[in-house]
């Protein structure tokens, strides 16, 4: 395929495939009944859509790993104080995890 033939067919709108200028669009304007200054899409934003974007990238900027954290659990690792609840581990995997007990 050759792209110069690419290049002809927007030639046929006009010869500005983003926006007509100049004399032409002056002339649709006033046939369709529009004002001087075009009228662009508009898009609104809701307060969630915004808090959603202000709580994604606070998560992406957030560390991956809590170093302070794990350095803590590595110590009591180490020196075996590290204690651990069965139960309570148990609990949290059930109340995370919920959806999958549903019938």
């Amino acid at each position: 395929m050759d792209i110069q033939q690419l290049t002809n067919a927007v030639d046929a709108y006009g010869g500005n495939v983003s926006g007509a200028t100049g004399d032409a669009a002056q002339r649709r304007g006033r046939a369709n009944g529009a004002g001087a200054t075009p009228q662009g899409d508009t898009v609104q934003v809701s307060q969630d859509g915004q808090l959603l974007s202000v709580a994604r990238k606070a998560a992406q900027e957030a560390p991956d790993v809590r170093a302070e954290k794990v350095a803590r659990l590595r110590a009591q690792v180490a020196d075996g104080t590290y204690a651990r609840d069965s139960r309570l581990i148990a609990a949290a995997l059930v109340r995370e995890e919920s959806a999958l007990f549903t019938i």
